[in-house]
């Protein structure tokens, strides 16, 4: 398809527009983090998804012709001292720059965001219509639905910024309460349907069995461990948390399910894709990276 493309900062605008830059954390780094030089005149008519920005992803960006990513996590993060060809991250920066590829980063502001990251974890748990019901591995589930569902850290605009967002459904994590009770299996079996993985790591807690029921989900994508600390809820669900977090978790009633940490999240980047395509309607082309992939494996 031929497309009119936008000027990176028409793009960049829209962006922010979508999910604003307050909403990420504070120590975070979001927005636009390499701007090309001849990007200030030509048109993003093609961008990139990708959850990471490794060489693999950029050698596709540039295969693809793209002429902006959008990284997840933010390839920029610490400071830079020098930019070499020994250090694989400023090898990524060159190629891009020598492609006239920019890049973007959002990551926490699409956790927070209103039917961002997370709310996309939250809908695992949605309804499901009994013309879908299936069965995985012999174990037929069916889905339950929310009596609530609210952010554990509220997002908060900065003062004298008004917004169309609604704030009381934006911000850090998610717990829901569910209508009906599931078991923990029935909890297993749903995430590694949706998230389309073999294995996930369990932790039960204290007492339980995979057969015990849960009626309230906590949750974060990624590293999780922060946000769900003190949280009350019977199941936690999220990327990664350390050995020290499991054990206190299971000892205080809650039960865990891990994922690897960017599996908890690059499936989103579908959702993401319909989002951005309707937002920038054929002006610009969204396109998900092939050989973008959590580095962890389980063998």
């Amino acid at each position: 398809m031929l497309r009119n493309g936008l000027l990176l900062r028409e793009v960049v605008q829209r962006l922010e527009g979508f999910a604003p830059l307050w909403l990420a954390e504070s120590w975070d780094n979001v927005g636009l983090l390499l701007e090309t030089t001849r990007s200030l005149a030509e048109r993003v008519k093609e961008v990139l998804l990708t959850n990471d920005l490794t060489e693999e992803v950029a050698s596709e960006a540039v295969s693809r012709g793209v002429q902006l990513i959008i990284s997840y996590h933010p390839p920029l993060f610490r400071p830079f001292k020098t930019i070499t060809q020994d250090q694989w991250k400023s090898r990524i920066i060159t190629l891009c720059m020598e492609n006239n590829i920019s890049i973007y980063s959002p990551h926490t502001c699409f956790d927070s965001l209103d039917g961002g990251v997370n709310d996309w974890l939250s809908s695992f748990f949605g309804v499901l219509k009994p013309d879908f019901l299936r069965c995985y591995c012999d174990y037929i589930f069916s889905f339950t639905d929310f009596e609530s569902k609210r952010p554990i850290i509220p997002a908060k605009a900065p003062a004298g910024v008004e917004t169309s967002l609604n704030l009381a459904a934006c911000g850090a994590g998610r717990v829901l309460q569910l209508k009906s009770k599931i078991t923990i299996e029935d909890a297993i079996q749903i995430v590694k349907s949706k998230l389309q993985l073999q294995h996930v790591h369990l932790a039960l807690a204290k007492g339980a069995k995979k057969s015990s029921c849960v009626s309230t989900v906590a949750l974060c994508a990624g590293s999780g461990s922060s946000v769900l600390s003190g949280v009350l809820a019977d199941l936690l669900l999220t990327g990664e948390m350390s050995h020290h977090e499991v054990l206190d978790a299971v000892h205080n009633g809650k039960s865990v399910i891990l994922t690897w940490h960017s599996n908890s999240e690059r499936g989103y980047l579908r959702s993401l894709q319909d989002d951005l395509s309707k937002l920038f309607n054929t002006e610009v082309g969204f396109s998900i990276s092939s050989t973008d992939l959590d580095p962890l494996v389980t063998v």
